[in-house]
């Protein structure tokens, strides 16, 4: 494969038509960041400005290493040419100090507009927004619309719908471009708008402005800022990327790592990790605690050595499934501190229910290999209960991690898991001592 790259880095970077360019980028983003670090150099210097798309698909270290090798001048003259959304997206990867430097660079009129938009803060919706976006005042003609819209030199580049403002440039409402093409020239704006538009503001979390756009249904949304006055708009372009971000986030939640254990070096990561696998460690130790402290039974009656892991592992996955559920809910705010309680109750009745029914499965299997009425009965009320008690702690430890400001997403399962094998073992155990002995 190593062989291969400088071969087509060459082949990639000659004169392409536009269809083949976008058919190669993902080719051409592969061998760029596996070639050797002469090759990539090269290819920063001579080629790099015909392919500016790659610097929004690149890790940050290599980014930042172009930065470098190119000089902040030169790093400012070859993102110029790009979208003012993906040359933000870039600068956030890039540190503080140099991000001053590059915009510096920049022409007077972008750099305004790139200042501006960084100065919100990370996550917010101020960093999505798009400033080129047209605003229309009610009391239009759609004949005057259209003319305004011919005279522009370049529309925006997402544009589905064009907001209507009233005097002080507030949004009051919005009409889309098929309605705008489709109605009679003398037909007035502020009869066609549609009035029930949502806002929100700069300083808003940009996962609350992706659930705006899903429960709504909305094609872009206005901007505003503490005046109520539209800054900007957002597409609904830009809220698919942070839907796939926050996903993408999900996933590396549930493996407790994190974005920058991808990018970062061995010493950083091992860090990262290790307080997970030492959570777990002390959770393995207590329960092999709790099952010599049961010994005595465990002598008495082999058969609960050999069914212990199957109680476990169904308590376990009954309680991230609830826990699942409480983390997602919480973060679709479905659900809150104030209303948990219903979603306790739900997922303390389904634990019951599924432990009846894997209850009554795990008494005909030890029927017909243990023969044994008394270890049945053990099994019915241990299992009955380890759900019940296994999906209402799952359902309830993300919200207790929130109170305590802590991360639901990324710490519920492994607490969760390491508590329903805890549990599963003490009523496992302790009801056996109670029947069995």
């Amino acid at each position: 494969m190593t062989d291969t790259i400088p071969l087509i880095l060459k082949k990639l970077t000659e004169e392409i038509s536009e269809q083949d360019r976008v058919q190669n980028q993902k080719e051409l983003i592969d061998a760029f960041i596996n070639a050797k670090s002469e090759i990539q150099e090269h290819f920063m210097h001579k080629h790099l400005v015909h392919h500016t798309y790659i610097l929004a698909e690149i890790p940050t270290e290599l980014l930042r290493r172009i930065v470098e090798t190119v000089g902040v001048r030169g790093f400012a003259q070859i993102i110029t040419s790009l979208p003012v959304d993906e040359i933000v997206d870039i600068l956030e990867e890039i540190e503080q100090d140099l991000v001053k430097k590059i915009v510096g660079f920049f022409p007077s009129k972008l750099g305004k507009v790139i200042k501006e938009i960084l100065a919100y803060p990370e996550e917010s919706a101020g960093r999505l927004i798009h400033k080129d976006f047209i605003v229309i005042p009610r009391d239009w003609s759609i004949e005057q619309v259209l003319q305004f819209i011919r005279i522009q030199k370049q529309l925006p580049k997402y544009i589905s719908e064009i907001f209507v403002v009233d005097e002080e440039n507030h949004p009051i409402g919005s009409i889309s471009l098929n309605d705008i093409l489709c109605a009679k020239s003398r037909s007035l704006v502020r009869i066609l708008m549609q009035t029930n538009i949502k806002t929100v503001e700069t300083g808003q979390d940009q996962e609350e402005v992706a659930r705006l756009f899903r429960d709504h249904s909305l094609r872009s949304i206005a901007v505003v800022d503490k005046k109520q006055r539209i800054v900007g708009v957002i597409s609904i372009d830009d809220v698919v990327d942070v839907i796939s971000e926050e996903a993408e986030e999900d996933i590396l939640h549930a493996g407790k790592v994190s974005e920058s254990d991808i990018n970062s070096d061995v010493a950083n990561t091992v860090m990262r990790r290790i307080k997970w696998l030492i959570v777990t460690f002390l959770s393995i130790n207590f329960s092999s605690y709790i099952i010599g402290f049961f010994q005595l039974t465990l002598q008495q009656h082999v058969e609960l050595a050999i069914l212990m892991p199957i109680i476990a592992a169904m308590g376990g996955n009954a309680g991230i499934q609830a826990s699942t559920v409480a983390v997602r809910a919480l973060i679709t705010k479905r659900f809150c501190q104030g209303n948990a309680m219903r979603l306790f109750v739900k997922e303390l009745i389904v634990g019951l229910c599924n432990g009846l029914v894997m209850s009554a499965l795990m008494v005909v299997i030890i029927a017909v290999r243990f023969h044994n009425l008394a270890l049945e009965s053990t099994f019915l009320i241990s299992i009955t209960l380890v759900f019940a008690l296994a999906t209402s702690f799952g359902a309830a430890i993300p919200f207790i991690i929130e109170r305590f400001g802590g991360d639901p997403a990324l710490s519920s399962s492994i607490i969760t898991s390491s508590f329903t094998d805890i549990l599963a073992f003490v009523v496992l155990l302790s009801t056996a001592s109670i029947i069995l002995v």
